[in-house]
């Protein structure tokens, strides 16, 4: 039976860390190889929760420390070139899976060879793990689908992906440049060469949480998702009726800074 190695790159999250963590070792899938926990300099009580889980699962638990800040992308590399299993899964610290997300997922891999990496959709849900409905997900779940919608936004959530451990070999690692915005430009190489879908089920809880990012580094995630969408629109050998797609982000950016401050009170409100 193939193994699975999760990634999960933390940073003070000691509120909803146990959650996540819980989802993960709670899985029916019974191969789960190891937990691969970055710990990236925390300063509140992560460590000492990440202490009471690898005293509890000795054999599957193992922390790497940080002592000075590096982000998510250098945490997640650290991950990658830790893991033996055949799968690797991504989760972050405040994300929620399902008990039988891993079981569905490595089912369906295990069934299509040329599948190389499958996300889940998601539901979302607030502070206090309360669902709630936003947007809704657009309808994109065949791989055909998938590689023409990516270019528009980012459609796949993180914390819900499965790929197969080769795609590290023949893809290469994060790109720690692209900050905020690594997993997408991501996506776009494992994409543009190996079969992905999305699953329907909404396997994932993905956790919204107020300022989630703050509208400075908003400005930065949009800033570097132009950049990744430049890059796809050029890998994919798209034409210039591509470049329609930044359009968005570009008004994103230009809008006056107030209307970005009423946007998110108004999201917050909706999600809380």
């Amino acid at each position: 039976m193939s193994t699975v190695s999760v990634i999960m790159p933390v940073y003070n999250q000691e509120k909803h860390i146990r959650s996540a963590l819980d989802s993960v070792m709670f899985q029916t899938y019974p191969n789960l190889e190891e937990v691969i926990i970055i710990n990236d300099a925390s300063t509140d009580g992560t460590e000492d929760i990440l202490k009471e889980f690898k005293r509890r699962y000795p054999d599957k638990i193992r922390i790497f420390t940080q002592r000075k800040n590096r982000g998510v992308a250098r945490s997640l590399n650290w991950g990658l070139k830790k893991a033996s299993g055949d799968y690797i899964a991504r989760i972050d610290a405040d994300d929620i899976w399902l008990i039988d997300k891993l079981e569905k997922q490595i089912r369906i891999l295990e069934d299509d060879s040329e599948l190389y990496m499958l996300a889940t959709s998601k539901q979302l849900i607030d502070k206090n793990g309360k669902l709630f409905n936003g947007k809704p997900d657009e309808p994109v779940f065949s791989y055909n689908n998938v590689r023409e919608y990516i270019l528009r936004k980012n459609i796949i959530c993180h914390s819900s992906v499965v790929f197969r451990r080769e795609i590290v070999d023949k893809v290469g690692l994060y790109n720690e440049r692209y900050k905020n915005s690594e997993d997408y430009e991501y996506w776009m190489r494992i994409i543009f060469s190996y079969k992905t879908e999305i699953l329907p089920e909404k396997l994932t809880y993905y956790r919204i949480t107020k300022g989630m990012i703050s509208l400075s580094r908003r400005g930065e995630q949009i800033r570097y998702a132009i950049k990744a969408k430049l890059f796809g629109i050029k890998l994919f050998k798209r034409g210039i009726s591509a470049y329609k797609y930044i359009l968005p982000d570009l008004y994103e950016l230009s809008k006056p800074r107030f209307l970005s401050v009423i946007k998110q009170k108004i999201l917050n409100r909706q999600a809380f």
